[in-house]
């Protein structure tokens, strides 16, 4: 949501905001610091290309050296001052200091970074310039526009929620796919498949299951979408090179049951049964059919062979 996008005027400010679906705390710990500052010339390498440490820690009177890529218009860098830091309220204000804006028509140049939502289950980024300009420029003013301070919004967020996610690996039986928190599997027919994975967890007994729960702010029908994926399917799964352990593993579907939302799949071979587990089962169930936003609840039912009674086995994926 934009409150204002574009602006020619001598002084004013502008406003966006940006939904993220994440808790606030999770949202201030990127900008509340240096790692903002650090990830978008990763994620954004088309708004900045560099982001260096002048001096500070990331509290008040830090400065940051700005550097656009190369050809952009204008100033090739800029730098930028801390002036608040406020972590109570997840307040944040950076004021340029030299070039760039400062070069092109702009007296002052402030931009207020502020997590709103901190006792909800999601946040939102509110991303403020105030900026006033130069007497100089009193018949021709500058442009203001908060659509780069949108792209990181929406950069930073997904980067995230992918974070949050588990690890990427790979299924190999002709599937592309990209990770988030769900894998989107595209197949060779141009039909998807999804499949869910939660964050890992450590296992220290001989039989049991663990359950993890996920709200996805999304309609049932379309976190469990459609596919080929009936019960006595078998997938190989590969992991990345260099992951510890086995290469691969093959799981079967052994219940899919479309109207009420849920699979079971079951390790089949390698994998987690040449580490100590006996059996390894998943269950999936998205609930909430009835509801605007459903929950994925994944659950993982095992059981440790004999040879691995006292050892306890380190953290293994829910699949």
């Amino acid at each position: 949501m934009t409150t204002t996008e574009l602006t020619k005027a001598m002084k004013g400010s502008l406003s966006h905001e940006f939904e993220t679906g994440l808790p606030a705390a999770d949202v201030w710990e990127v900008y509340g610091g240096l790692l903002v500052g650090d990830l978008i010339p990763q994620l954004l390498p088309q708004v900045f290309s560099k982001v260096e440490l002048v001096e500070g820690d990331g509290g008040v009177g830090t400065v940051l050296l700005v550097t656009f890529p190369p050809g952009t218009p204008g100033s090739e860098a800029f730098k930028e001052e801390f002036i608040k830091v406020d972590n109570e309220n997840c307040i944040k204000e950076v004021l340029v200091t030299e070039g760039s804006f400062l070069d092109h028509g702009f007296k002052k140049y402030l931009v207020r970074t502020e997590i709103i939502g901190r006792e909800q289950k999601t946040a939102t980024i509110r991303s403020t310039i105030e900026y006033e300009v130069d007497p100089e420029h009193a018949s021709n003013p500058p442009v203001v526009s908060t659509s780069g301070l949108a792209t990181i919004a929406k950069a930073i967020t997904e980067y995230i929620k992918q974070k949050k996610g588990p690890e990427h690996f790979k299924i190999a039986i002709g599937y592309k796919i990209s990770f988030s928190s769900c894998l989107q599997v595209q197949v060779p027919q141009k039909r998807s498949l999804c499949v869910y994975l939660s964050m890992s967890t450590e296992l220290k007994a001989m039989k049991g299951s663990i359950c993890h729960e996920f709200e996805t702010g999304l309609p049932a029908a379309d976190v469990w979408g459609e596919g080929d994926g009936r019960a006595g399917s078998v997938l190989l799964i590969t992991f990345p090179p260099g992951t510890p352990g086995s290469e691969t593993f093959k799981e079967k579907f052994i219940k899919v049951d479309n109207e009420n939302y849920i699979k079971e799949t079951i390790v089949t071979e390698g994998g987690v049964l040449d580490h100590g587990f006996q059996k390894y089962m998943v269950r999936i169930e998205i609930m909430g059919k009835e509801e605007k936003t459903s929950i994925i609840r994944s659950t993982m039912e095992y059981e440790v062979d004999d040879e691995h009674a006292n050892t306890p086995l380190c953290s293994v994926p829910m699949g």
